[in-house]
Formats: structure tokens, C-alpha cells, sequence
């Protein structure tokens, strides 16, 4: 969790440092979506009250091809997660056929 001196933890850290644009935002974090065309950051970021990280994108992508672009795995964000090599980002094209038939 937050020490609660306005900084990221340091899984909320590793995990936001995969984002472009990672900044903070009030109690929280926020960063560009990789998912969509992202000019003004939509992907909110923010420590939870179990040690996990929470995620959830404002114009509504799915969590999965977030982390897949990101080169992220669920368990990333699961409380205790250690940092590990970061994994190679894949394109956007990759998941645009899924995010059409989401929205």
C-alpha cells in the first residue's frame, strides 16, 4: 500500500512505470490507455486497500488486452507481486478486433 506521503508503492510504481504518461492524480494515479487513442490520460491507477494494484480505464477497455500491451499479467497486480524483466509491448493491432466487438 501508499505510505500515504503521496507516493506510489513500489509495485504501483513498477506497474504505472509500464504506462506512458503515468503522473499522479489526486488520491491517486493515472496514465495513457494503450488499448485507444489516448491524448489526455483515461487509465486510472491506484493502490489497494489489500496491497494489490487497481486499474480500470474511464472509456472502458477491457483489463486484459491493458495488461497484454503493457506487457503485464494479471498477477501483476495481485498484492505481494514482485517486479520481473518487463516483457516486450505488442501492438495495438493486435486486440482491435476484440475492442470493437466490446464496445
Amino acid at each position: 500500500m501508499s505510505a500515504g506521503n503521496g507516493k506510489p508503492s513500489q509495485q504501483l510504481k513498477w506497474i504505472g512505470d509500464h504506462f506512458d504518461d503515468f503522473q499522479k492524480n489526486g488520491d491517486g494515479w493515472k496514465a495513457c490507455c494503450p488499448v485507444h487513442d489516448d491524448s489526455s490520460p483515461s487509465l486510472s491507477l491506484k493502490d489497494g486497500d489489500n496491497g494489490g494494484v487497481l486499474l480500470h480505464c474511464h472509456v472502458g477497455c477491457p483489463i486484459d488486452p491493458i495488461l497484454d500491451i503493457a506487457g503485464l499479467r494479471m498477477a501483476d497486480l495481485m498484492p505481494g507481486a514482485k517486479p520481473r524483466p518487463a516483457r516486450r509491448r505488442r501492438r495495438k493491432s493486435n486486440h482491435k478486433k476484440q475492442i470493437r466487438e466490446f464496445f
